[in-house]
């Protein structure tokens, strides 16, 4: 499940069943001053390749079923 809050240390629900982690910063940092440095250009194309990648995977499916 997502851990929301996880990376600024705060401890929160955890929201679904599954999840994806983007890591933009160095492994292990939760420092949220080196958070707040990362830019949101980085951060908004790494969600577009996940949102990209899961498009694919869903079209390989598709094009798997119908085989």
């Amino acid at each position: 499940a997502l851990q929301p809050g996880l990376g600024v240390s705060k401890e929160l629900e955890a929201v679904g069943d599954i999840s994806i982690t983007g890591i933009v910063g160095g492994a292990g940092s939760r420092d949220p001053v080196m958070l707040q440095s990362v830019r949101l250009s980085m951060v908004m194309k790494m969600a577009d390749c996940i949102c990209e990648s899961i498009s694919l995977v869903e079209r390989f499916w598709e094009n798997a079923a119908i085989i």
